[in-house]
């Protein structure tokens, strides 16, 4: 093997921004091990001598390293292999067992030869040629799972005739499994596709039985594990703000939600990979956080108690730690990052400070949920069950001010000390607030008129509102306590605002005008209609929660809109995570406008914003698009085309002349439409801030596009030459001012900003000096045009 941990260090230093202290708590580094594969899954061995070795997966093999000096660790053999990002590894005595989706089977190691010599072999057992991860049970038999047989479910094969050729015995292919975890005749499955935790009495090798079920909010099932007592299986969701999740599985046919947790080293976001128990301790990779480590002793309370980030990455992404081995004889965690290698750390496993207890109405003594617990100081924030209980806690003990609060309830705040190990008791009494009656009233900017059936909502943190207008124009908000809110008032024909009150006990009445026209940012559910056959990836309005393509590439903006009304856009499915999750699938979706009536209107315009991407299976352009139609029933015509790839950042489409297309003298409606017409694509579209204004009164200074000319621009990188080039035909686009160029980074820093004069048809621009993806955006006339992905 040729080592490198210095320069793919750098490397990955300098594409996170340079060298940043290692974040780390209860977590030290003991030695490193550079390759230049990236890496997969890990797994340990200890020989009948008691010396320690790291089984580390590559893309390319494996590798078996010696950790006799942990801090200087030393490959002994490399096993070559087919190419393939996924290898999981598994022992059972002095036999390794490695799977991969390449094709070369089961291969199995015999390792009793250590440290001087190693024996191997690839086996095809029962015609499964691929395997994508595998346990062995205590018993002897080897579990394998998504493989290219059986449905890509379980498959059990035998090892106690011989380890070194495995016997069939037994397969369950009732769905796809993506990892097992087996105990005493039991078996965890996650069933990631349809996002289950599936429970199977596998006693009878033969003859499967399928004990429980349970799916839950994440529903995207990555791994599981038992803990020590077995009453108690910890999961993963392979998704961004993803949680671990605890189940009681005392009674398998009914599995019970205990707690779930996830790492805030990158404010939630990070996509965590795969759990383990060691001691009522979880180790977990966690991609780009890198090792995180629960005290799950008290599974019902999980409480963070140390991390190490192996990764310079943050956020969303799929970099960074794929494995953990916490079961080493000396106690060291072995864990494999993806880019940088093979990291051996020493933890020091303490238990968390709990505090938990009961929250009553001081009044009644009736529970109250949803109350917030927040240990000041601290990332520690709970909120209370429906039956009033809560449970949280910390790593570091101390003492703590703890704030207890609850919508129409006055504070309470204590002081707490907190001891490691030591479980604090605390029931706390609020004390309700006065609550108040607040009219609202809506009227017609221009005419005073009210307006029946305009939509509000009265919004703060911890409670929203909403209500509709009777055929006066008001309504009657009860049940209020003084303090912040945000009131949004709308209705389709008129300009939604959005207004700051601080309502004090006096407060009684509010009057919001509105202005007549047709803007709709999505903060209201305004009777936009969702039809068409896909099977999932419809349109949905919703928070937008990002998508991303294979190494953490963006591929569905991430983020509502910039500046207007709320966080709501209206979305192709609103999964997140991996762009397959929930994309749009066999079959069109459309989003249709209630009716516009703009008879009035000398110019009338449209504009929205759009996030659209494109792409197949095997990252080449797909053939799908994003297409608007406008239509006043007696005539239709498309006014807007996209097939771009990666348009995963807001995109505005300004000034559309509808004149130029339909009769505006007629009530007439708008259509965004995109579909999955071809196989293997992936396509997802995002639409917000939709209006239709007149251009003789509009004084917003945009000008009229037309984004169909651009698609004739050409971007592309010369890594050879230190360049990203730009061409463009003179005589179809006539610019008749300079271009501005963008260069981005994938987390959307800007890198280099230039300008392409009116009269030069191509420019040449320079490259980052790191090795990576990058965005290229041209702008005219201060609007997005055009965004490529380049490679350096």
């Amino acid at each position: 093997m040729k080592y490198f941990y210095s320069l793919m260090a750098a490397l990955l230093i300098s594409l996170s921004g340079g060298m940043a202290q290692v974040v780390k708590k209860n977590l030290d580094l003991v030695g490193e091990l550079g390759y230049d594969p990236n890496l997969s899954d890990i797994w340990g061995y200890v020989d009948g001598t008691g010396r320690e070795y790291a089984l580390v997966g590559a893309t390319n093999g494996v590798s078996i390293v010696d950790l006799d000096d942990p801090s200087n660790p030393q490959e002994l053999f490399f096993i070559p292999g087919a190419e393939t990002i996924w290898r999981d590894l598994k022992t059972f005595g002095d036999y390794a067992y490695v799977s991969n989706e390449g094709g070369n089977g089961l291969l199995v190691i015999d390792l009793s030869g250590l440290p001087g010599s190693i024996q191997h072999k690839d086996t095809v057992i029962a015609g499964t040629s691929t395997i994508h991860n595998l346990w062995v049970d205590d018993a002897g038999y080897l579990y394998f799972c998504g493989g290219n047989t059986f449905n890509g479910g379980m498959v059990i094969l035998d090892l106690n005739p011989n380890p070194w050729t495995p016997d069939f015995v037994g397969a369950y292919d009732d769905a796809y499994v993506h990892d097992v975890y087996v105990r005493n005749d039991t078996a965890y499955l996650a069933e990631i596709n349809i996002g289950f935790l599936t429970i199977v009495d596998v006693a009878d090798k033969s003859d499967l039985e399928v004990l429980g079920t349970r799916t839950y909010v994440d529903a995207f099932t990555h791994n599981t594990w038992l803990n020590d007592a077995g009453n108690v299986v910890f999961t993963t969701d392979e998704l961004s703000e993803a949680y671990i999740y605890s189940f009681d599985v005392s009674d398998p046919s009914d599995p019970v939600i205990l707690d779930r947790i996830r790492s805030n080293l990158s404010g939630g976001t990070t996509i965590p990979h795969n759990v383990h128990v060691q001691d009522d301790y979880l180790v977990i990779s966690y991609y780009r956080d890198g090792i995180y480590v629960v005290d799950a002793a008290r599974p019902h309370n999980m409480v963070e108690v140390g991390y190490y980030d192996t990764s310079p990455f943050s956020g969303d992404g799929f970099n960074g730690s794929w494995g953990a081995y916490p079961f080493l004889p000396s106690g060291l965690v072995l864990a494999s990052d993806m880019e940088q290698g093979l990291v051996v750390l020493d933890p020091t496993y303490i238990r968390a400070c709990y505090l938990e207890g009961d929250i009553t109405d001081a009044n009644t003594g009736n529970s109250i949920s949803g109350a917030n617990v927040e240990i000041l100081g601290t990332d520690a924030f709970e909120m209370s069950s429906n039956l009033g209980a809560y449970a949280t806690g910390i790593a570091d003990a101390g003492t703590y001010q703890v704030v207890y609060s609850k919508y129409g309830y006055y504070p309470d705040t204590l002081t707490v000390s907190l001891s490691n190990g030591v479980l604090t008791e605390e029931d706390v009494a609020l004390v309700p607030r006065q609550k108040m009656d607040l009219t609202i009233v809506v009227t017609d900017a221009e005419t005073g008129n009210p307006i029946p059936l305009a939509k509000l909502s009265m919004r703060n943190p911890e409670v929203t509102f909403d209500y509709l207008t009777d055929a006066t124009g008001s309504v009657l908000a009860t049940d209020f306590t003084p303090g912040d809110f945000e009131l949004i008032v709308g209705n389709w024909g008129y300009l939604a605002q959005s207004i700051s009150l601080m309502l004090g006990d006096n407060d009684t009445t509010i009057t919001v005008a509105l202005e007549s026209g047709y803007r709709d940012e999505f903060a209201l559910d305004l009777g936009w209609i969702v039809f068409g056959d896909a099977e999932r990836g419809i349109w949905e309005r919703g928070e937008p929660v990002g998508t991303y393509l294979n190494g953490g590439f963006p591929f569905a903006p991430e983020f509502d809109l910039a500046d207007d009304i709320g966080n709501m856009a209206y979305v192709t499915g609103n999964g997140g995570g991996n762009v397959w999750t929930d994309d749009v699938d066999n079959g069109t979706t459309s989003l249709l406008s209630p009716s516009i009536l703009v008879a009035d209107y000398e110019e009338p315009m449209l504009r929205f914003h759009y996030g659209f991407a494109n792409t197949t299976t095997s990252n080449t352009p797909g053939d799908d698009s994003l297409v608007v139609t406008v239509s006043n029933f007696m005539e239709s015509a498309d006014v807007f085309f996209t097939a771009s790839s990666y348009d995963s950042v807001w995109v505005l489409v300004d000034s559309i002349p509808l004149k130029d297309y339909i009769s505006t003298n007629v009530p007439f409606q708008i259509t965004f439409r995109t579909a999955d017409v071809g196989s293997g694509n992936w396509v997802e579209a995002s639409i917000d801030g939709v209006e239709v204004f007149d251009a003789a009164a509009d004084t917003s200074g945009t000008t009229s596009i037309d984004y169909a000319d651009f698609q004739s621009v050409n971007i592309w990188s010369d890594p050879s030459g230190g360049q990203f080039w730009i061409s463009r035909d003179l005589a179809e686009l006539n610019p008749t001012q300079a271009w501005e160029v963008n260069l981005y980074d994938l987390r959307g820093a800007a890198l280099g900003k230039w300008e392409i004069p009116a009269g030069e048809a191509r420019m040449g621009f320079p490259l980052p000096d790191t090795q990576g993806m990058y965005v290229v955006s041209v702008s005219v006339a201060g609007q997005r045009v055009k965004s490529e992905k380049i490679i350096r």
